[in-house]
């Protein structure tokens, strides 16, 4: 059974309680009824087995560096064709 946190909105007094999803809160002590609790969420803690410079991530770091480097350099390559071939055409436009 899960733990809950309710506020009660007449005193902000906040009681955690312990019953099914289905159950329903006790009552506040200042006699409030069950209209003026109000549950309040909660956060959780996330934790991860991996550390974040482990190997795992370095590695995938240096494949996306060496995947972008390779890119760049054939986009390097695609563009000096591309000015010879713009070359040649303006040589052969003047003759």
């Amino acid at each position: 059974m899960p733990w809950y946190v309710y506020r009660c909105n007449r005193c902000n007094a906040e009681k955690e309680q312990y019953h099914t999803m289905q159950g329903f809160p006790d009552l506040c002590d200042c006699g409030a009824g069950l209209e003026d609790l109000q549950r309040v969420p909660q956060t959780i803690e996330l934790k991860y087995k991996e550390k974040p410079d482990s190997p795992q991530q370095q590695s995938g770091k240096a494949n996306v560096g060496n995947l972008t480097r390779r890119h760049i350099e054939k986009a390097r390559q695609d563009l000096k064709e591309q000015k010879q071939d713009l070359l040649a055409d303006a040589l052969k436009e003047q003759r």
